[in-house]
């Protein structure tokens, strides 16, 4: 199976990464209890003046407030498609085979050298990058569908290519 370049290398840029997503949402959810805290909205304290009329809303007080809560909504949005791609990630990783499976979470997630990857699972180096290039390939499948794949047609145009440049 032959996967285009352009998507074998977004999902090594996407495996590349994961390990970012979890801080990435806890930085999240740190900006909204920011947001809550320091939300710029003072109240007035009209206990010492009885003549003080309240009925009229400060516009800026309540844009302000408005503001807060869709930046909020947004926030809590960024999250929610954060855990969602993340959860999908991690759904497709454990689809793979489990010695595939492994040698991806080696290599892009821990970041281990192939000498490394090979010495805990036991294949030689170039077993080890076949099989990442393998499971990179299904990666790329499960992500981008059909448009991924490298057809016939396009083999025949890189070929043709390739003896026009020779």
């Amino acid at each position: 199976m032959k996967i285009k370049k352009c998507y074998k290398n977004a999902i090594i840029e996407t495996l590349n990464c994961y390990s970012l997503l979890p801080l990435y949402l806890e930085e999240l959810k740190l900006k909204i209890d920011e947001i809550k805290i320091n939300d710029g909205i003072c109240g007035i304290d009209y206990s010492s003046n009885s003549n003080v009329q309240t009925s009229n809303i400060n516009k800026l007080v309540e844009n302000t407030a408005l503001k807060n809560l869709e930046d909020i909504e947004k926030i809590k949005s960024e999250i929610l498609i954060t855990n969602i791609k993340l959860n999908r990630l991690d759904s497709a990783i454990n689809s793979l085979s489990k010695l595939e499976s492994e040698i991806t979470r080696y290599r892009y997630i821990d970041k281990l050298s192939w000498g490394e990857i090979s010495s805990i699972t036991l294949y030689s180096i170039r077993n080890c990058q076949y099989k990442s290039n393998d499971a990179i390939c299904k990666l790329a499948i499960v992500f981008y569908g059909e448009r991924a794949l490298i057809k016939i047609n396009d083999e025949i145009k890189m070929f043709a290519d390739s003896l026009r440049t020779s």
